[in-house]
């Protein structure tokens, strides 16, 4: 995340693409990552499962920062919602919403970090419905800090 944050301080337009395209391979490198999990079996991902599964992937991330549900995702791919949640979660072993959510965050705090815009403006485009859900979420992946504060902390190491 630094050398993101130095990066995108020399304002290049070729830069900052390089930047959020590494950030969303990211997040999707995470969802294709298949680790072993008791509560929910692994399947066989045949050329068929790949494709939905990532088409699933490819969706979620151009429209992560639109107000979209389980529902929308599903009719999107053109499947039934409670299939489509079992099937990503089998094959990534988390909830849509979860890779939503890590989406979002991921987005956030690469405004954070590369931008002095307030943290209301980056919740807001990141796909949270208000400020104090990001701040729910925020608390799970960076307990007892607040995005200002994880600011701070993260541009001055």
């Amino acid at each position: 995340m630094q050398r993101w944050a130095q990066d995108f301080q020399q304002q290049e337009d070729q830069l900052e693409s390089i930047i959020a395209l590494e950030v969303e391979a990211r997040v999707r490198r995470l969802g294709l990552k298949l680790k072993k999990s008791s509560t929910t079996k692994s399947i066989t991902l045949d050329d068929n499962r790949l494709k939905q599964f990532t088409r699933v992937t490819q969706y979620l991330a151009n429209n992560y920062q639109d107000n979209i549900t389980v529902e929308d995702v599903a009719q999107a791919m053109n499947l039934h919602p409670k299939y489509t949640m079992q099937f990503f979660k089998k094959v990534s072993h988390m909830t849509v919403l979860d890779y939503l959510l890590r989406l979002r965050m991921a987005h956030a705090q690469r405004l954070l970090l590369t931008t002095d815009r307030k943290v209301i403006d980056i919740a807001l485009e990141s796909g949270f419905h208000s400020l104090s859900s990001f701040y729910y979420a925020f608390q799970k992946y960076h307990p007892n800090l607040k995005p200002a504060e994880w600011r701070r902390k993260t541009l001055a190491k």
